[in-house]
């Protein structure tokens, strides 16, 4: 499992999809997604991306490349602060 930023993220995240092959960020999700990305273009295996309360994502192409490497993102949000173009890309957890 590779954590960017705070621990504090994992209290948002089911238990269930947290694993040794996950990628998780709660701040810089650009990072995250940058790595997630290098990760399945060499070949090594991530199998969620879980991005907690993501703002201003840029990287919507290279969303759209770890989707198609079999990766599952989910972005886990607030209602409030839905993004609908989000779901062509992963799964929406809103709390």
């Amino acid at each position: 499992m590779i954590l960017f930023n705070s621990k504090k993220a994992l209290n948002f995240i089911p238990r269930n999809l947290v694993n040794d092959f996950s990628i998780i960020s709660s701040f810089n999700v650009e990072l995250a997604i940058d790595k997630a990305y290098i990760t399945l273009n060499n070949h090594q295996r991530i199998q969620n991306l879980i991005l907690v309360f993501p703002k201003n994502i840029t990287s919507i192409d290279k969303l759209q490349s770890i989707a198609n490497f079999k990766c599952d993102i989910y972005f886990i949000m607030r209602k409030k602060c839905y993004d609908e173009n989000l779901k062509n890309y992963g799964i929406l957890i809103l709390i």
